[in-house]
């Protein structure tokens, strides 16, 4: 770091010495200070340079969930970081420590009523609340020593319930497997046993799901959860006897049209279904994807059927997550091959690049 002699209030902040002209540091926005000897030299500088100290944005420091940190040396280093990262650790502050919880008034059941099934009854509806309200208790009960842990098992114990009212009622699909998934995370984080999660997008919270943007990049086990329920109940699914009218997939919890980006959003990218159902997403020079808009609703289609997050789809299409958000603000040129990978992947549906994670060494 470079240290900068003491001046007084009334001394020219350039100035190394009192009373004198040069030598003297000249500062710029973007560029570490440099120190000139004459006038000539000051002049050879430029514009932009100056006698009066500049505040520098870069190099900043950047911090993550891990622990880590990272110095970035300008604006586009900044822009490529992934999710996960603040510019101070005070971010995490408030999703930190035993059982402390961002919502004010913890509510699992927040959402039930807005969840859309058809042929569910009241008393069917009743049931899962039931289911809601046990797994909330067991996460009342468990130990404050790891609440993410306790927040998963309780989460698979309102998934086992809840599937199981369904299936009783004849309900149940592979596709409402799905929306019962984010009804549990949508109830996990409006009940506070889910902390990583705000209602507004932050850098820290990248990911969308349902009604809120979390962070569970650094836990495997919150990535992969519901994975092994959902099979067991896919195969109780194939087991049981025949329905002559199968139900119709649950609209996905998602949020009024006034806080989605475009108001305009088709139902076919507010119902995303599983990964290997997908439909391609528009092709490539389809009007689908001429606007920023609608570049936005297919990659969001994208990222919740694979459930990855953006980086992913880049990474597949070997691009910089800069260009993926060019190309997603109609800035790519229209014949660069970036914007002709993306829209392939795209188009496609082909599968996401997974980050390569390093194991930490403690």
């Amino acid at each position: 770091m470079v240290k900068y002699p003491s001046q007084s209030a009334n001394s020219d902040p350039g100035a190394l010495h009192a009373g004198r002209e040069y030598p003297r540091h000249i500062y710029h926005a973007t560029i570490a200070p440099v120190t000139v000897s004459s006038a000539q030299e000051e002049a050879a500088l430029g514009p932009e340079w100056s006698r009066q100290y500049i505040h520098r944005c870069y190099p900043s420091v950047r911090y993550h969930w891990s622990g880590k940190t990272v110095t970035v040396q300008n604006a586009d280093e900044d822009t490529t970081l992934e999710g996960g990262w603040a510019g101070t650790p005070a971010a995490f502050e408030a999703y930190e420590g035993p059982r402390r919880a961002p919502m004010e008034q913890p509510d699992p059941c927040k959402w039930l009523d807005e969840w859309s099934v058809p042929g569910l009854s009241s008393h069917d509806r009743r049931k899962i609340k039931a289911q809601l309200l046990r797994a909330d208790g067991a996460f009342q009960r468990s130990p404050d020593a790891d609440p993410e842990s306790a927040a998963l098992v309780c989460m698979r114990q309102a998934f086992e319930g809840i599937a199981q009212v369904l299936l009783d009622a004849e309900l149940l699909t592979r596709e409402l497997l799905r929306a019962v998934q984010e009804l549990v995370w949508n109830s996990a984080i409006s009940g506070g046993w889910w902390r990583r999660a705000s209602e507004t997008r932050e850098t820290i919270f990248p990911e969308r799901l349902g009604r809120y943007w979390v962070w569970r990049e650094d836990s495997r086990e919150a990535r992969e959860l519901f994975r092994a329920e959902t099979r067991e109940w896919e195969a109780r699914l194939l087991e049981a006897p025949e329905r002559k009218t199968p139900a119709a997939p649950a609209s996905l919890s998602t949020p009024p049209a006034e806080d989605l980006p475009n108001k305009s959003i088709p139902p076919s990218t507010v119902t995303s279904p599983a990964p290997e159902q997908a439909s391609p997403a528009p092709a490539e020079g389809d009007c689908a994807l001429a606007s920023e808009a609608h570049r936005i609703e297919a990659l969001a289609a994208y990222t919740k059927s694979w459930d990855c997050s953006e980086a992913a789809l880049a990474r597949r299409a070997r691009v910089d997550p800069a260009d993926l958000s060019k190309w997603k603000k109609v800035s790519l040129p229209a014949a660069s091959q970036k914007n002709a990978r993306i829209e392939r992947v795209l188009k496609n549906n082909e599968d996401p690049t997974p980050l390569l994670q390093h194991r930490r060494k403690y």
